[in-house]
């Protein structure tokens, strides 16, 4: 079986980076309930879940480099044109590895297999048109290890 994400016609647009680096994401993720933004207390660039108030916090080793970032996979229908909706997918995460790990989960199909799947077991049977992946990603030296599906949530259109 194929994973593919239909984002609808030609005019989609792919956005990497975070809201604070870029005035697009920011308004583009005014509603979204989950976004990549620096805490205070935490010192550091955390995912935000803005519905709940929980924050997901990378991970640092004993001496105090990171060893967890997240990325996050923000798909949206932006509004609809005479020729059907008009898509968008952003890209962001804590630290350049969480922004590549977000983008190579969402190329991959065995990760899509596995978003499907945690679709399933909520009872949707589609890709829907409007969803948020947190992916867990791990890094040396700058350089992405590896990265997995962490939690997702589902947009309203």
């Amino acid at each position: 079986m194929r994973y593919d994400v239909h984002l609808g016609p030609v005019e989609s647009a792919i956005l990497f980076g975070a809201p604070v680096d870029s005035d697009a994401i920011t308004r583009s993720m005014e509603k979204a309930p989950l976004l990549v933004e620096y805490e205070p207390s935490a010192r550091d660039f955390i995912i935000r879940d803005r519905a709940n108030g929980q924050n997901i916090i990378p991970e640092k080793g004993a001496n105090g480099d990171f060893r967890d970032v997240y990325g996050l996979v923000t798909v949206m229908n932006t509004r609809e044109s005479d020729r059907g909706p008009l898509g968008m997918i952003i890209f962001s995460g804590i630290t350049s590895a969480g922004t590549q790990g977000a983008a190579e989960f969402f190329a991959s199909s065995g990760s899509l297999k596995h978003l499907w799947e945690a679709f399933a077991r909520e009872g949707i049977h589609d890709f829907r048109r409007a969803y948020q992946v947190v992916v867990r990603c791990t890094f040396s030296n700058s350089l992405l290890l590896s990265y997995e599906y962490h939690s997702h949530r589902i947009l309203k259109d």
